[in-house]
């Protein structure tokens, strides 16, 4: 493999160019790989008047509760001042929106179940668990591979 780099000013912010003779597995996963690069890696949380820096991999939930974004964690819970739709966009495609109010981290995930209403009752690696919409049910089936 060669690699070149030509820097041109004309060309438009955040566009690039790759040349390839052949698709191949080893360009599909550096593509893969390339599009979480400018994804968040850390988040700038609040948590009893103190601000924090958590990683974004530390985070097992996010939820809007009484109009407040919380971020949970294995132990602690943050709020942030953003909407669950911004702070999806910043996230990797291990997060998962498994409702209007709530994202979920799938490396944070213990076991799901199935419930007779069509929901999945999500567990966490820290005991928690919590539900999904219906409405999210064909998502969350694909992403889980279930």
């Amino acid at each position: 493999m060669k690699l070149l780099i030509k820097i041109k000013p004309e060309i438009p912010d955040n566009e690039w160019h790759i040349l390839t003779q052949k698709q191949s597995k080893a360009l599909t996963d550096f593509v893969t790989s390339f599009k979480h690069f400018d994804l968040e890696q850390t988040l700038t949380v609040k948590s009893n008047d103190k601000i924090y820096e958590i990683e974004t991999n530390d985070i097992y939930n996010i939820t809007i509760e009484n109009g407040k974004l919380m971020i949970y964690t294995h132990d602690q819970q943050y709020t942030k001042n953003t909407r669950l739709y911004q702070i999806k966009e910043k996230l990797g495609t291990h997060f998962l929106q498994i409702s209007k109010s709530e994202i979920i981290n799938i490396h944070a995930i213990y076991h799901v179940s199935m419930k007779p209403n069509g929901t999945v009752k999500i567990t966490f690696k820290n005991d928690t668990f919590t539900y999904s919409s219906r409405r999210y049910l064909k998502t969350i089936k694909e992403c889980l591979q279930l």
